[in-house]
């Protein structure tokens, strides 16, 4: 019996149960977010800053820099809080 005709073993079969990840999959994509949301917190407010720069019509762009550092500064801010949680959830599953 040839791979594709047993129940389950195929990517597109029919069982009805969703795919398994290999393991640490699941840690790894929270970290993975979190790290998009660092970079996108950072531009986002960036762009926020840049927008009252062009209102206010600055030269020196301190809004935007501003922006940024705050930006950088609360993606961070999550970003250590998700790690600090998953090495108390680590330290807990070796016990």
């Amino acid at each position: 019996m040839s791979d594709s005709g047993r129940h389950g073993s195929s990517p597109n079969s029919d069982s009805g149960d969703p795919p398994r990840l290999p393991p640490g999959t699941h840690e790894a994509l929270r970290f993975a977010g979190a790290g998009m949301e660092l970079g996108g917190s950072a531009i986002a407010c960036a762009v926020i800053g840049y927008a009252i720069d062009r209102y206010l019509q600055n030269e020196t762009m301190i809004a935007t820099a501003l922006g940024a550092i705050l930006g950088f500064a609360g993606g961070l801010f999550r970003f250590i809080r998700l790690a600090l949680a998953a090495s108390r959830d680590s330290n807990r599953a070796d016990k």
